[in-house]
């Protein structure tokens, strides 16, 4: 072991491991508990013993049987806070300088690790070629099939099978080094990174290129249905890398750039594991190469005087003062729950907590410079005004990020119509009722990055489906309450394309009961089903993008909104200045305490950005300025 100047340094490499073990199973986590023993050479030829972790024990293990010219890993010593946080404020440098990030996925079994290799071994060669020859388009076609992969670049099904695809998707899923906070940093600036998983290695770029071609195609989703207990939705494959392969290509640039891109990048990678929850915070410098006069705000402290409150509040500061947009005020969500920090400002964001997706994302906005606002003794000062506030608030169950089929699919389309009931008479939108409900439900994001386009006919296709399954018996009666059609809950609601029509549903429960009641069902009535139920799950699937941790509500001039599980009545929708997002705030004294982000539809984003500021001019008129708002 020895100590260089990091410009002295010789040529290095950097271990990149999961500290507590490889994998998320309790069992495991518990059986790599356990230490071992390692010699280590000191700087004056001396041997000394290190205690280290299994996982870390087994890296070692593989590293070391693996030829290599680079004699030097880079190491920190976790106990010193004082050489922890010196290390830390130049992890960036320490990265960008290595040699090579050796990314160690853990222990795997044999036959599954050789899956893997011969997966990659059999298509990454084979992807450049078939777009060279069909053009980039050509994988985005939508039909890519298991079957028609093996076809089109002529793998044999023994070559290429279940067996492949099931030990493939397991690391994304179960292996803990995808959730980690440093990885960003380690595979972004690095020159260059490698994988080793079991016996075997791959280089980074070929793991990254299958990936994203799985993703491309729609072929990840399909192999991630075959056993969906095993693979979480943050767990799909093309999801998990695609991100940070743009990192990587964005750490080109880190040093001319301005610093938004890439922290939007690094927000939405959602990474959420690491074993200090200041370590969400400290893993974010180096990529984001904040301008060094006003980021020595941001001095890594590990000590037990900071408190993470103190962290996550100085950071959210440090963003609000150098990016554009008020995007960092947009992931503070669930201010109820968020009690582990005590010191924590309700403006400050909790890092350590699951995020949803954001209603509304600034990266392309109207904003070109960081908001007017300042802190003060804890407290965030803002110019904004009050636009409306919440009349009533719906809710629903979703779990832990799934929807169960049945009645609670029913009941929850009752809520979504009875709270937009009023709109039947009077509407402040120019579409129909129904479109301002669905498009709410969304956050208004038809068309997202490799994601199907939504219209009015998908949410149409999860009505009827609703309705033809609750007429077939789906739904059955739950605690003496007779279980009504959406068809009749929807009939108040004027036609529109968003609405079934009521011979279009005749139609479809016909087809239905002849596919049932037929042994051989004629073709175009199997089709006209599976169009159906495939629009309508796409809906689905949309909506629960968003609906984690978020409820529906109304706004006392009429509008529908999207807002966070712990809003409540009388909650007022905030403009501010230097913003396209709009917030959630809750008066409490003579200041206000941010509850979080909302979308309103006809007051957010560029969807009626027109409407919105004829709005804010007529209530900027009244007020005569922008008043100050102070979030404590």
């Amino acid at each position: 072991m020895d100590t260089f100047p990091l410009d002295e340094a010789p040529a290095y490499l950097i271990l990149s491991y999961s500290w507590e073990g490889p994998r998320n199973a309790q069992a495991s986590l518990k059986e790599y508990q356990e230490h071992r023993n390692w010699i280590i050479r000191e700087h004056d030829g001396r041997h000394c013993l290190a205690i280290i972790r299994r996982n870390l024990y087994e890296a070692l293990q593989r590293i070391t049987t693996s030829v290599s010219q680079t004699r030097y890993i880079w190491c920190i010593n976790q106990e010193d806070n004082v050489e922890r946080g010196t290390q830390v404020s130049i992890m960036g440098e320490i990265y960008s300088l290595c040699t090579r990030v050796i990314i160690w996925l853990g222990i795997m079994d044999p036959y599954e690790a050789s899956h893997v290799w011969n997966l990659h071994f059999q298509l990454v060669p084979e992807i450049p070629k078939y777009i060279a020859k069909h053009g980039a388009d050509s994988i985005k076609t939508g039909d890519w099939t298991e079957e028609g992969l093996q076809e089109r670049f002529n793998i044999s099904e023994q070559a290429l099978g279940p067996k492949h695809w099931t030990a493939y998707k397991r690391p994304f899923s179960k292996m803990r080094w995808f959730q980690r906070s440093w990885i960003v940093q380690e595979v972004a600036l690095a020159p260059s990174a490698v994988v080793l998983f079991g016996h075997m290695q791959l280089a980074w770029e070929e793991m990254a290129l299958l990936a994203m071609f799985l993703q491309r195609t729609g072929l990840d989703e399909q192999i991630s249905e075959e056993e969906s207990d095993e693979i979480e939705e943050d767990g799909v494959p093309g999801v998990v890398l695609e991100v940070f392969n743009n990192l990587a290509t964005a750490a080109v640039a880190l040093k001319t750039e301005a610093p938004e891109t890439n922290w939007v990048r690094h927000r939405q990678t959602g990474i959420q594991l690491s074993t200090d929850p200041k370590d969400r915070i400290y893993a974010a410098l180096g990529f984001l190469e904040l301008d060094k006069s006003k980021a020595g705000k941001i001095v890594p402290n590990y000590s037990e005087e900071c408190s993470t409150g103190q962290v996550f509040a100085g950071f959210t500061e440090t963003i609000l003062a150098e990016i554009p947009g008020l995007e960092i005020l947009a992931l503070r969500e669930d201010s109820e729950r968020s009690t582990k920090w005590p010191d924590l400002s309700s403006w400050a964001p909790d890092f350590t907590a699951p995020k949803g997706l954001l209603l509304v994302q600034e990266e392309n906005s109207y904003c070109k410079e960081p908001p007017d606002c300042k802190v003060s003794g804890g407290m965030l000062w803002l110019e904004g005004f009050f636009t409306d506030e919440t009349a009533s608030v719906m809710s629903w169950e979703t779990g832990d990020k799934t929807f169960a089929p049945g009645a609670k699919v029913l009941d929850t389309l009752r809520i979504w119509l009875s709270a937009v009931s009023h709109l039947i008479h009077e509407s402040p939108y120019s579409e129909d009722p129904l479109e301002g409900l669905w498009r709410t439900l969304i956050a208004n994001k038809t068309s997202e990055p490799n994601l199907p386009e939504i219209d009015s006919s998908h949410f149409r296709s999860f009505m009827a489906q609703t309705a033809i399954d609750t007429v077939d018996g789906i739904f059955e009666e739950s605690g003496g309450e007779t279980i009504v059609s959406p068809s009749i809950i929807a009939e108040p609601f004027p036609a529109s394309d968003s609405k079934p029509c009521p011979s279009w549903l005749d139609d479809l429960q016909a087809i239905k009961a002849r596919v049932k009641t037929s042994l051989y069902p004629k073709e175009e009535d199997v089709e006209g089903l599976e169009a159906l139920y495939k629009k309508a799950g796409i809906f689905m699937a949309r909506w629960l993008r968003f609906a984690v941790n978020r409820r529906l509500y109304v706004t006392l001039n009429g509008y529908v909104g999207l807002g966070p599980v712990s809003m409540r009545v009388a909650d007022r929708i905030t403009v501010i200045n230097g913003s396209e997002l709009l917030f959630l705030v809750r008066d409490k004294d003579a200041v206000h305490e941010l509850v979080g982000e909302t979308y309103v539809h006809g007051l957010s984003g560029e969807y009626n950005w027109d409407r919105r500021n004829a709005q804010k001019i007529e209530l900027a008129s009244i007020l005569g300025y922008f008043n100050d708002i102070v979030l404590c």
